[in-house]
């Protein structure tokens, strides 16, 4: 039996959106940056003319020589590293399958597939010991596995959708990407689930609910911001929605236990980092956000 993750305050307690500066983004976007360009094939392109950092190609055929830079895990090349960020996808095995629900993520196998880039976090040897003798449902409930994530004992839970079970660090967590996850520690609370996402231009995520803040605190820390992204909340079908419009240089902590959507209108593909973090202790030194406006749809 694994020890029991104790639960924090609900959403309740929390505002929709908190953010705080980071001191050390410049280095953070640079370290995302170089894994894009291995990844995206069409990020040279899109960025060409952009003051973004475009790390020469160069920059990739010799991982001895930039040792503090990112290069290819295992001294592999390009193909070696795309099968790699495939294993390492945390968001293709942490997938609702089967959940039939009308205000939750519409075809997550299509959703996913296209939202990480890489996962910097996958679940723990520990846990993928513990999961051997537990039955994986893909046809569980949101409802259910919450349920099975409060007791972490069967016949509802299975470590494969407990994003608390995604600690061990992957190959792609180099050390300038641990260094980063540390600042999410210092109050002994432990990172978890952490992965560079990314939505493709015009592309969304409905309306739907995660997990609340009582067992984990999930963070988005914009890599590469696009004018149309916006990320909004409401409290039930009663109220607005608070729509919100994130900037690069900040991590936010998102309230998503509350129902909320995300979508990018851009014509630029929008990067961010995804960390979530076992605790709740940092959040008082996070500032609350005004929403940027309100609608009454979503779509509109």
């Amino acid at each position: 039996m694994v020890e029991k993750h104790k639960l924090g305050l609900t959403k309740r307690h929390f505002p929709f959106v908190l953010r705080r500066k980071l001191h050390n983004f410049d280095k953070l976007q640079k370290t995302c940056l170089d894994i894009i360009s291995n990844v995206d094939d069409d990020f040279s392109a899109q960025f060409n003319n952009a003051e973004k950092i475009i790390p020469d190609k160069e920059f990739f055929k010799d991982t001895n020589k930039y040792g503090n830079h990112f290069c290819y895990p295992n001294n592999g090349g390009k193909e070696e590293y795309l099968k790699e960020t495939k294993k390492y996808d945390s968001d293709s095995k942490f997938q609702l399958n089967g959940v039939d629900g009308t205000n939750f993520v519409k075809s997550n196998q299509a959703i996913y597939g296209n939202y990480s880039v890489v996962a910097f976090q996958e679940i723990s040897d520990e846990m993928v010991e513990y999961s051997k003798d537990l039955e994986y449902n893909e046809d569980s409930t949101p409802y259910q596995r919450q349920r099975g994530m409060i007791s972490m004992e069967p016949p509802y839970y299975h470590p494969k959708y407990d994003e608390r079970s995604y600690t061990q660090f992957t190959p792609f967590a180099s050390p300038d990407v641990r260094d980063f996850l540390e600042t999410f520690s210092e109050y002994g609370e432990q990172s978890c689930r952490s992965s560079l996402v990314k939505l493709n231009p015009k592309m969304y995520l409905s309306p739907h609910w995660d997990m609340g803040p009582e067992f984990a605190s999930r963070f988005q820390i914009p890599i590469v911001a696009t004018e149309g992204m916006e990320m909004g909340f409401r409290k039930n079908k009663n109220h607005p929605w608070k729509v919100y419009k994130f900037e690069e240089g900040y991590a936010y902590f998102v309230n998503t236990g509350y129902e909320h959507y995300a979508r990018n209108d851009d014509e630029t593909t929008r990067y961010q980092v995804r960390v979530c973090v076992i605790g709740q202790r940092l959040l008082w030194d996070y500032n609350e956000v005004e929403p940027n406006f309100e609608k009454t749809n979503w779509d509109d």
